[in-house]
């Protein structure tokens, strides 16, 4: 039942249940037991509750022995199947988790006769298991043994040969060519794989071979040697093979244990069962606890007891806390001051008793627990800040959800009831509530400062008074519970305590005696009218601001628009004044440099009238629209707010207030365009197509090297590189850098329909 579930947690959480699981969480081993802590609920079973007090009192003599079991870290197991039956294998590092589950359960042989002798029956069972896992795979290195097939056996004798030849090449040649001097260091390394030579730039040529990598400031080159190239290949497909062989084999074995999982799973749950009772242990012995004696008596005595947590800070090793004898026959009302201990008492009992229920160590001398089914808690402040809630509505909506499900097996632990409202009312209906729950014969533990309540709760017969001990030598609280004592609040001795003037604890006296509030209650009701006259005002002047809100926001779509019309305008004047300038140009029959510089000069001028920001820098190479043109070009160059503008052939300078960033999509129309000039065709069969236009000379030629390398490994022998017009310099580096290469057989400008001299052809070396 929701509303069950949800007063139950809550009576969980305000008796510290969550805190006392956390301190557990360090001595357990296994992932599932870590998940079972992070929602790990008791339960009041008293059938339950005796078997795992047998197994803590087993594990105690093993102990004594020093004998207690160590578990290992072992990852969930639910997880490692769902993986491995999605992809039809167990790995091998899985396969050496499966055989440590199971030999570590095999290893436990002191539990043949114990509570846990399940553990032992199942690892019994499961040890063909742990023997099969074992024929393949080496514990140790979770590795495929060599003997599991005999293609196995054959394919790694094969690859270790093989692996060794090419290490004597690779040596080798790394002595030859570093007597040369080719190289940048005395050794060779490995680039995806592959073996390869540390080579000095200048020397790239002089090393036949294969580039797999450039260092990030270009002064070595890892060329891969061409003698090696088919070698290491034929390695690589000895791995493969390998690979496939391992599938094979693991995929079978997987299959097996496929079937076992059902036993395999529950062995998990069983050991996990013994960590947590282990882990219960060890921290029960951090505070020297003991177990729980569950009786027939209706009765809950805890002897020199106390809080865990109090036991488990960190100040309780400078300050041992008080323990306190407690007993609970079927109410028991605890009275004393402000901080002097009754609602921990309280947290005391209420905790106590599900850790009796789940096998916990009790931090108490001796502990007697009776029969109980459920535990609930009303403590502390209620209030609900996200529905809107008060204090006292939220303590009346628990007590309403404890009355309903309440019943002769309940304890109910009561902190200050009636509290955060008017204290002659909240007394008047905790008492109704008290005693309600009473009459349904349920345990109670009440705490409070009312003196009504406190009198009306004494008139219960068989309800036990007790109270915290406040020393009044040093008015101070002891923390000791005194039985048969009907203990004071000490107001005004602890107002005193912390300095607070003479005469006006006196006036607070004399008022107590008193009790004349009438003129209190006037002076309230005035303040009160005062205060709604106030949010009065302040709702008016709320309704003003937001009308002065709806204003401001017109007004600003009005000046947007403004805005917009007077940039358009400005354009369009723009637009016809560069149409009379070309007109201009064209009867005076003015020559290209003329025209330029003059065109610059009119966008200077036009630049100075507009007020338009630049939003970021641009850069060579940024694709851009001339807004006075209304035409896309690249930019070549960038310097002191002028900016060189390729368009075509033709090149522009203009202010870089007149250029606009194009969105990427436009980008990517106006490179294929520009593209398209140099090569209209798709590429042949056989051959391969790299564009640099736009790069810098060494981007260019490293990535034209990338491309000569994978068409060499590739076995494509044609390569087609689009380079463009420009200036002539790119074109003139790339032929330099073609004649030298050890792959390239030789190379030519490329056909008109390809690009013409705005492209080469180049043919590689056949393998």
């Amino acid at each position: 039942m929701r509303i069950n579930e949800e007063l139950y947690s809550r009576s969980l959480s305000r008796l510290d249940w969550e805190k006392l699981v956390e301190k557990l969480k360090p001595f357990v081993s296994l992932e599932i037991t870590q998940n079972r802590l992070s929602s790990y609920r008791p339960s009041l079973d008293l059938i339950r509750a005796k078997k795992l007090k047998d197994k803590i009192k087993f594990l105690l003599e093993l102990d004594k022995r020093g004998d207690l079991p160590s578990l290992p870290k072992i990852p969930d197991l639910r997880k490692l199947f769902a993986k491995a039956i999605f992809r039809g294998l167990f790995l091998p590092a899985e396969l050496v988790v499966l055989d440590t589950l199971i030999t570590t359960a095999i290893s436990l042989v002191n539990l043949k006769d114990s509570p846990f002798s399940e553990i032992y029956k199942l690892s019994e069972e499961l040890k063909e298991v742990s023997n099969s896992i074992r024929e393949v795979i080496i514990p140790e290195t979770s590795e495929v043994r060599d003997q599991a097939s005999y293609q196995l056996f054959i394919l790694r004798r094969k690859i270790r040969e093989l692996h060794q030849q090419i290490l004597t090449k690779i040596s080798a040649l790394k002595d030859y060519y570093f007597r040369k001097g080719y190289l940048q260091e005395d050794l060779y390394t490995q680039r995806n794989g592959r073996y390869v030579l540390p080579v000095k730039p200048e020397f790239k040529r002089k090393v036949r071979g294969i580039l797999h990598e450039v260092s990030n400031t270009a002064s070595t080159y890892f060329i891969e040697p061409i003698t090696l190239v088919s070698p290491t290949n034929e390695l690589e497909e000895l791995r493969g093979k390998e690979e496939a062989e391992l599938r094979r084999i693991l995929k079978g074995l997987s299959e097996g244990l496929f079937s076992y999982q059902a036993k395999i799973l529950k062995l998990e749950e069983l050991l996990s069962d013994l960590d947590l009772a282990i882990a219960k242990v060890k921290l029960g012995k951090l505070y020297q606890g003991c177990l729980p004696e569950f009786t027939a008596e209706r009765k809950i005595h805890l002897k020199k007891a106390v809080h865990p947590l109090l036991l488990l800070s960190e100040e309780a090793q400078s300050e041992r806390p008080v323990r306190n004898d407690i007993l609970v026959n079927q109410g028991l009302l605890i009275t004393g001051p402000n901080q002097g201990g009754k609602t921990v008492t309280l947290k005391t009992v209420g905790l106590l008793i599900l850790m009796a229920y789940e096998g916990f160590l009790l931090p108490a001398e001796s502990a007697q627990i009776p029969r109980l089914t459920q535990v609930f808690v009303d403590l502390g402040d209620e209030q609900d800040i996200f529905h809107g809630e008060s204090s006292f509505s939220s303590h009346l909506k628990n007590l309403k959800e404890i009355l309903s499900l309440v019943n002769e097996g309940s304890l109910v632990l009561l902190d200050e009831p009636g509290r955060n409202t008017n204290p002659e009312e909240g007394s008047l209906l905790a008492f109704a509530v008290i005693e309600r729950l009473y009459q349904t014969k349920a345990m109670l533990v009440v705490t409070t400062h009312s003196q009504l309540l406190r009198d009306l709760i004494l008139k219960l017969e068989g309800f036990d008074i007790a109270s915290m001990e406040f020393d009044l030598q040093t008015l101070k609280p002891t923390y000791r519970l005194v039985y048969g004592q009907i203990g004071a609040s000490h107001a005004f001795d602890l107002a005193r305590l912390i300095g607070f003037d003479e005469a006006l604890i006196e006036r607070a006296y004399s008022l107590y005696h008193n009790k004349n509030f009438y003129a209190w209650q006037k002076w309230v009701k005035e303040k009160e009218k005062a205060l709604l006259a106030k949010e009065k005002e302040l709702l008016a002047r709320e309704t003003e601001l937001e009308g002065l809100k709806k204003k401001l926001e017109e007004e600003k779509k009005r000046l947007e628009k403004e805005y917009e019309q007077k940039k358009q305008e400005l354009l369009d004047k723009w637009e016809a004044e560069f149409k009379t300038y070309l007109k201009r140009l064209e009867r005076e029959g003015k020559g290209y440099k003329s025209a330029v510089e003059e065109y610059a000069n009119l966008l200077n001028a036009l630049s100075k009238a507009s007020s338009i920001p630049q939003e970021k820098p641009l850069l060579p190479g940024d694709v851009v629209i001339i807004k006075t043109l209304r035409k896309t070009g690249r930019i070549a160059k960038v310097r002191e707010g002028m900016a060189e503008v390729m368009v075509g052939s033709m090149r522009f300078k203009v202010p870089t207030t007149e250029l606009s960033p194009i969105s990427q999509e436009e980008k990517a129309y106006y490179l294929s365009k520009e593209a398209e000039a140099y090569a209209q065709s798709q590429p042949s069969r056989g051959e391969e197509r790299i564009n640099i236009l736009g790069f810098d000379v060494e981007t260019a030629l490293t990535e034209v090297e990338k491309q000569i390398n994978s068409c060499f490994l590739q076995g494509k022998t044609k390569l087609l590189i689009v380079h463009g017009h420009g200036t002539g310099r790119l074109r003139q580096a790339l032929w330099d850098y073609l004649k030298d290469h050890p792959l390239v057989e030789r190379f030519e400008p490329a056909p008109i329909e390809k690009g013409g001299t705005g492209a080469t052809v180049v043919y590689i070396v056949p393998r």
